[in-house]
């Protein structure tokens, strides 16, 4: 629950329980700063499976101070079906990673 009281923080906003392999998507993630100074840096989205890394994008962001901003990550699901995991990352102020996260199964339709 950490990280949902982060003052630095982000939101995935992808609901869907399931994805098609090879399929492209746009995924945005909204990002938050409760902090009275602007936060910048990375923020990554992953697609895991057992440990493993199956795709990742990164982008950098900037947000002002006690504000908001929206990132769209333009993502490809990878070939390999099964359960996954839809995993948005930032280093939050503290320099502690900062996660939100979605359980996603890769299948043909």
């Amino acid at each position: 629950v950490r990280d949902a009281f982060a003052p630095v923080g982000l939101m995935l906003d992808y609901w869907n329980e399931s994805a098609l392999p090879g399929a492209g998507m746009p995924i945005p993630v909204t990002l938050i700063n409760d902090l009275p100074a602007p936060w910048s840096g990375p923020v990554i989205l992953s697609v895991k499976s057992g440990g493993r890394v199956l795709a990742e994008k990164k982008l950098k962001a900037r947000i002002a101070a006690f504000g908001t901003t929206n990132v769209l990550f333009n993502l490809t699901w990878p070939e390999q079906t099964g359960p996954c995991i839809l995993d948005a990352e930032l280093r939050g102020a503290d320099g502690e990673p900062v996660h939100s996260v979605r359980d996603v199964t890769i299948k043909p339709q």
